[in-house]
């Protein structure tokens, strides 16, 4: 091992670089950014990478998701029985619910959220991002156990 190869292991790295390395090694976007106009950007981390605030708004929409409005129906291959499921169109107390609008605001917030419809973005386009990035690592994974 040559002294440049322990130099990265010995002295700090930044966390961004860290992030970007360990995406390109794992063969996975770190993130997408999005021109919003007038030199303003926005990058959709990967969801390994939200930050802190991030975080706490993307768990607080999985509990808004929790809490969506239900209907009982019958069960489709089990006579008699019933089970849950969320109202379609969703709603949340009785109110329109829409998913990809809320994850949209959990991740940007309010502010960024409407500077990205302006530039032209739509709400759904972030999951689709995001399953594009969960994708490139499943195909990653497939190909690195065959590997071994």
């Amino acid at each position: 091992m040559s002294s440049e190869d322990t130099k990265d292991v010995l002295h700090p790295v930044d966390p961004r670089k860290a992030r970007e390395q360990a995406a390109d090694h794992l063969g996975f976007m770190a993130g997408v950014p999005f021109d919003l106009g007038d030199g303003e950007m926005w990058e959709l981390p990967n969801p390994a990478f939200l930050d802190t605030e991030q975080r706490k708004r993307y768990r607080d929409y999985q509990r808004d998701m929790k809490a969506l409005d239900k209907e009982t129906v019958d069960h489709p291959f089990i006579d008699g029985k019933t089970i849950e499921q969320n109202v379609y169109p969703y709603l949340k107390d009785g109110k329109d619910y829409d998913p990809d609008e809320q994850l949209c605001i959990a991740l940007m917030g309010e502010d960024i959220y409407a500077k990205f419809l302006a530039a032209g973005g739509v709400p759904g386009q972030i999951d689709t991002h995001w399953k594009v990035m969960q994708r490139q690592l499943e195909e990653r994974t497939k190909i690195d156990s065959k590997s071994n």
